[in-house]
């Protein structure tokens, strides 16, 4: 694993350990909240990050997942809380969210992508991703992305 990669799921992680403790003090009704002019609330937005980054190295990669695919089906690219017939567990998103660098790094770290099929892949922005290093990089813009949201969703639910 180079030190570029190294260095970017340590900001990850530091930034998804940030962005909990700015909403840990949320009761849980108001991570369920979509407040006028949203599309999506907290939860959607945590566990949509979690899933999008596996999806961009594990799925993309052509490697099974480590998410369930429950997670996956409630939070990938294009889906919202109204398709929930239930609302997604506020503790296993959490974990999911949390655990999931640390699992990222210990698999890279112990080859389980090396000699991977990577496919590529364009994002809704245009960049296209060719491998491991260009997803990595790119899932701390989108992480960036959702970070504001989430804070900007906190503001009204908060």
């Amino acid at each position: 694993m180079t030190d570029a990669a190294l260095w970017t799921l340590d900001a990850v992680r530091k930034t998804r350990a940030s962005l909990l403790d700015a909403v840990d003090g949320l009761p849980p009704e108001a991570w369920l909240v979509v407040p006028d002019g949203f599309s999506n609330n907290v939860l959607w937005n945590v566990g949509h990050v979690a899933v999008t980054a596996e999806l961009l190295t594990y799925g993309l990669a052509c490697l099974d997942l480590p998410a369930p695919p429950a997670a996956v089906a409630a939070f990938r690219k294009g889906t919202s809380p109204s398709d929930w017939s239930a609302p997604p567990d506020i503790g296993a998103t959490r974990r999911l969210f949390l655990d999931g660098v640390d699992r990222l790094e210990a698999d890279v770290r112990a080859g389980r992508f090396d000699g991977a099929p990577f496919r590529s892949y364009t994002t809704t922005p245009g960049v296209t991703l060719s491998g491991l290093p260009e997803a990595l990089a790119f899932n701390v813009y989108h992480e960036g992305l959702h970070a504001g949201t989430v804070l900007a969703l906190r503001k009204h639910v908060g």
